[in-house]
């Protein structure tokens, strides 16, 4: 009797071939929408010509001031950023931990040199493994969990953030985490629990810190799961204490590392809440749809909590609910509720909770939740937090198409099945999907603006100060362009400056030291100083002023 068995059995090799082909379809996906234009890692003219291009350029730069600073404590000290102090390169968004391991080989890399382009095709390659194996965990059927993989690795939800917000690019965390709690942590020892834990929150804190409280809800979730289905409470209750202890403690050891704690910015973000989750997200297309439009919002940037399933998925969720009536119905058998339900509950509940605070809000009507200060400055630590519905989203997906598999006696069906309903998916989105693709597969060029030759009078100068209001640079887009060109300036003269856009507006501290420097004339000290006034120039100051290039800026003593 023979003993092999097929790729589509549950045992190792499946699950090797099943993470290894949802892999490689999401990195040929890739290719696909993006090209590989992106991915030569000189050619960096896209990054200062996105769609969303003030961000993807604070991502850049972040990289490129961090590249020629010293190596100091904490490791992602970027020197010449809010000078002298310094800060972490983990406000400027730009994937710390691809940023240092490049750094290290930076004496053999190209003068110009980017990673952004294959961190996306990295993203998306591991959502495509991740998302096949958290779906084969229902099915054991390889061929039909990588066709899935494509709903994950094409998703909107993961496209928006790919060369928007590089580092939340990184939605394989959240589906790797799925992945342990649904299929191997109730397998592990209480050892390997704790280092793959701990392993996942280092990696959360290295990429994104938004990513740490994903992984920790998931985690948690987990633990409570085996202890939903094992009668040793004792040795369960043991396995959290020993898996939390060591996450925690990885997680403030990685925090402190990067310099998370340094104090270098604010650790609340401002306005909290507007950022939140609206409960029509699963339904709003916000315009990128081909069959339906948007829906309303109570505030323009719920965006961040776009999660909508697309009109494939819809069609799946109406099949599986309604033949699961019929078949209770008709069976004359209750659902019977048991203790894993009620974890599976906790988890919806709490990260829905999580992501819609501080109001319950449909559409743009609105309820608040009425929590005391106290808790909204906690929770603001995380004021973008619309987006903590991705787990919930993922989790969605995956149980979704596990039961669509499990609809069909004859399994043959079940491909031709999945095959339309991605078609209708992939149609829907596809537009948008190709369109972005499209922009990206051009070839661009970019000269810095500030291009006069009279900004070659400043060439002995070393630092730049940014006069105030310094929250232009978060409030006023164009404000913030014309900065982050200044900065650019700055990075190809090797000047130092008192503050960037970054991902935490720390914009009240630099205004404070900025008035008082001139308040108290210590700015005629600054000989080495070229001022760069946004929207304000001081009165009764002894500078000499120059316009240039649309800029207005000032120096102690006159150049010529």
């Amino acid at each position: 009797m023979s003993t092999k068995k097929s790729i589509g059995t549950d045992n190792n090799i499946s699950v090797y071939y099943t993470f290894l082909l949802g892999s490689l379809l999401g990195l040929l996906l890739f290719l696909l929408i993006y090209g590989v234009k992106v991915l030569v890692p000189t050619y960096d003219a896209w990054l200062f010509n996105g769609r969303n291009k003030e961000d993807l350029m604070q991502h850049y730069m972040g990289w490129m001031f961090y590249r020629k600073s010293s190596w100091s404590f904490p490791i992602g000290k970027i020197d010449d950023y809010c000078y002298p102090e310094g800060v972490p390169i983990i406000y400027s968004d730009s994937v710390p931990l691809f940023a240092v391991i490049f750094k290290i080989f930076s004496a053999v890399l190209p003068s110009t040199f980017q990673y952004f382009g294959i961190w996306g095709l990295l993203c998306m390659t591991l959502s495509g493994g991740f998302s096949a194996l958290c779906v084969r965990h229902f099915t054991k059927d390889t061929a039909y969990s990588v066709i899935c993989s494509v709903f994950f690795s094409c998703s909107l939800v993961l496209l928006h953030k790919m060369f928007w917000h590089c580092a939340l690019s990184a939605h394989w965390i959240v589906l790797a985490s799925l992945y342990i709690w649904l299929e191997k942590d109730k397998k592990w020892s209480v050892v390997k629990s704790a280092v793959y834990w701990s392993l996942l929150s280092v990696l959360s804190i290295s990429i994104q810190a938004y990513f740490v409280p994903m992984v920790w809800g998931i985690m948690l979730c987990s633990l409570l799961d085996r202890m939903a289905v094992s009668k040793e409470y004792k040795s369960c209750l043991f396995r959290i204490l020993i898996v939390v202890a060591s996450s925690a403690f990885a997680s403030v050891l990685a925090g402190y590392v990067w310099g998370y704690f340094s104090g270098a910015m604010p650790n609340v973000g401002e306005i909290y809440g507007i950022f939140c989750f609206n409960f029509n997200s699963f339904f709003n297309t916000y315009g990128h749809s081909a069959f339906f439009p948007g829906l309303k919002y109570h505030y323009v940037t719920q965006y961040e909590s776009y999660c909508y399933l697309g009109l494939g998925m819809f069609i799946v969720l109406a099949a599986v609910v309604i033949v699961a009536f019929v078949r209770s119905y008709n069976s004359k058998t209750d659902i019977k509720l048991n203790m894993r339900h009620a974890v599976f509950t906790l988890f919806v509940i709490g990260f829905v909770f999580f992501a819609s605070c501080p109001e319950f809000s449909i559409g743009d009507l609105y309820i608040p939740y009425g929590l005391p200060k106290s808790v909204l400055k906690i929770l603001s630590v995380f004021r973008t937090n619309g987006r903590f519905i991705w787990p919930v989203y993922y989790m969605l997906l995956i149980v979704l198409l596990g039961k669509f598999y499990e609809l069909f006696s004859k399994k043959k069906y079940v491909f031709v099945a999945v095959f339309l309903v991605l078609a209708v998916q992939m149609y829907e989105s596809g537009f948008y999907m190709f369109s972005v693709g499209k922009y990206y597969q051009q070839t661009f060029t970019y000269e810095c603006p500030l291009k006069s030759s009279e900004w070659d009078k400043f060439s002995g100068y070393t630092r730049i100060v940014f006069y105030p209001d310094i929250a232009e640079f978060y409030d006023g887009l164009e404000i913030r362009r014309e900065a982050l060109e200044v900065q650019y300036y700055a990075y190809q003269h090797d000047m130092n400056l008192n503050t960037v856009y970054l991902a935490r507006d720390n914009s009240s501290k630099i205004n404070a030291e900025v008035y008082e420097l001139f308040s108290s004339g210590d700015y005629k000290n600054e000989k080495d100083t070229l001022f760069v006034f946004l929207d304000e120039i001081p009165e009764d100051t002894d500078l000499y002023f120059y316009e240039i290039d649309g800029f207005t800026v000032g120096t102690v003593d006159p150049v010529e």
